[in-house]
């Protein structure tokens, strides 16, 4: 009986040893986990965010065309899509010039009667307003991207009037603008003869627009910029694209039988 008892307190002991014997047999360590450091990248960019084109409306002729080109650097560390909005902007003309030679301008008496409130005609009150915006008309500025300018144009439209444009750029609408690259938006912009009457002599036409940038990855376009960032534009000509983004109306000025017709507006008169 004690020999049996010897045993079984030697074989617990033995079990004890080969137990605490293989939990100090591994090799262990520790040490501090590095710090991870996530650093937010910058959308950023350089432009000439004022697009003024009042300096291309000194002496104009009816039918005259000019070229405009604005250029974006992109300045942040991420790679950017780029749109330029909010381009529109109103005729202001000299009525006062043209109350004085209304007859040599060959306006109707009827129409001249009519802006002249309690008999003076020399200030601008509804009335002369009213008669004033009825000579207007359609508006004689078109404006389109150059072909082959990686630019698309469309309409911005309010109760189905045209209230500005806006410029989407379309060379890589994947990847987008790398850090540290520039592009550049060259426009049309010409005066449509058959539409710029004696109204406008003397007027100008002021107008600005901002561009906007967001981060090309993760769908960032398509979540800020809704349905107006298309990706259909890949697959487009620049005579398709126009028409998609404006109207065949609008898109005949400036392409007649697949030929863009200010082709020379876009060679010349930079920065006129």
């Amino acid at each position: 009986m004690k020999r049996n008892v010897m045993f079984s307190l030697f074989v617990i002991f033995l079990a004890a040893a080969i137990i605490g014997g293989a939990t100090m047999a591994w090799f262990t360590a520790k040490a501090d986990a590095p710090d991870n450091v996530f650093e937010a990248g910058t959308v950023m960019i350089d432009a000439d965010k004022d697009v003024d084109y009042s300096e291309l409306m000194e002496n104009v002729n009816p039918g005259d065309c000019y070229r405009k080109c604005l250029t974006v650097e992109n300045t942040g560390t991420k790679a950017i899509q780029l749109r330029l909005v909010d381009v529109w902007g109103e005729w202001e003309f000299d009525r006062e010039w043209l109350l004085e030679n209304w007859d040599a301008l060959c306006f109707s008496d009827e129409a001249l009667e009519l802006t002249e409130p309690g008999g003076t005609g020399s200030y601008w009150d509804d009335a002369w307003a009213d008669v004033f915006n009825a000579l207007v008309g359609e508006n004689p500025l078109f404006i389109a991207p150059c072909p082959d300018s990686d630019w698309v144009m469309k309409y911005v439209k309010e109760a189905d009037e045209i209230v500005g444009f806006e410029f989407y750029y379309t060379g890589d609408l994947v990847e987008g603008i790398p850090s540290g690259e520039s592009v550049t938006l060259c426009v049309v912009i010409s005066f449509k003869g058959d539409l710029m009457d004696n109204v406008y002599q003397g007027a100008t036409f002021n107008t600005s627009g901002s561009f906007e940038a967001v981060q090309s990855s993760n769908n960032a376009p398509g979540e800020v910029w809704g349905e107006d960032w298309n990706i259909d534009w890949l697959e487009m000509d620049d005579e398709e694209a126009l028409r998609a983004g404006t109207s065949t109306p609008y898109a005949d000025y400036f392409w007649v039988d697949g030929e863009f017709q200010f082709t020379d507006c876009c060679e010349e008169n930079d920065e006129v």
